[in-house]
C-alpha cells in the first residue's frame, strides 16, 4: 500500500467521525460483497477503553490477491476496475470512492480484517500509528499490513472487521445508535 502521509488521517479520521458513519460504511461493504447477514457488535453504554467493535458478514470474502489489488488500493474505482455497477446478486454497488477501507480509522487505531474466500483464510492487521509513522509520515509512505494468517481453512466465505484501540470519546447509547443507523 502506498499513499501520501496525511491521506489516512484526513480520509479516515476526518471523513468518518463517530461510530454510526464508520459502521454504516463497513455494512455497505458487506452489501457490496453480497452478504445476506451482517452482525455488528458494539459495547453499548460502556467506555470503549480496551473494547473492540466487530462487523462480520457472510459475503463472498477476499483472497489475498483480492485484498492486494482491490481492498488495499486507496481510491480504487470498483465500477471501472470490474466494468460492473452491480454485484453478482444484482445489487447496485454502494461503494463510490474506494475509501471505505479507511473508515475504521475514524474511530479506532487498529483495523483487523479476517476474510475467507473459497476455503482460504486471509487475515491481516493495519495500525494507524504505523501507517502514519506517528503523524510524522513523509510525503509518500509505503506500508504493508501485518499478515496474521494466510492458509486453507474449513470455513464458509465471509469477512470480519475488528476495530480495536477505539478512540471514541463518549459512550454510545444503543437506542441512539439504532435510531441513527436506521436513518
Amino acid at each position: 500500500m502506498q499513499y501520501a502521509g496525511g491521506v489516512v488521517k484526513h480520509l479516515g479520521l476526518s471523513m468518518y467521525r463517530g461510530a454510526v458513519p464508520v459502521l454504516a460504511e463497513l455494512i455497505s461493504n458487506s452489501w457490496d460483497a453480497d452478504a445476506t447477514r451482517v452482525d455488528v457488535t458494539v459495547p453499548f453504554d460502556q467506555t470503549f477503553e480496551g473494547k473492540t467493535i466487530v462487523v462480520s458478514d457472510n459475503g463472498h470474502g477476499m483472497a489475498w490477491q483480492d485484498v492486494e489489488t482491490g481492498y488495499l488500493v486507496v481510491g480504487r474505482d470498483r465500477r471501472k476496475a470490474t466494468g460492473k455497477d452491480r454485484t453478482d446478486l444484482g445489487r447496485m454497488v454502494m461503494g463510490r470512492k474506494g475509501l471505505g477501507k479507511l473508515a475504521g480509522f475514524g474511530i479506532a487505531e487498529v483495523v483487523q480484517v479476517r476474510t475467507v474466500k473459497d476455503k482460504w483464510l486471509t487475515h491481516f492487521r493495519m495500525d494507524f500509528a504505523k501507517m502514519t509513522q506517528g503523524g510524522e509520515a513523509e510525503l509518500i509512505v509505503a506500508y504493508e499490513p501485518e499478515i496474521l494468517a494466510d492458509h486453507e481453512v474449513d470455513e464458509s466465505n465471509g469477512t470480519t472487521v475488528t476495530l480495536s484501540r477505539p478512540h471514541l470519546q463518549r459512550r454510545v447509547s444503543e437506542h441512539t445508535f439504532r435510531d441513527s443507523m436506521s436513518r
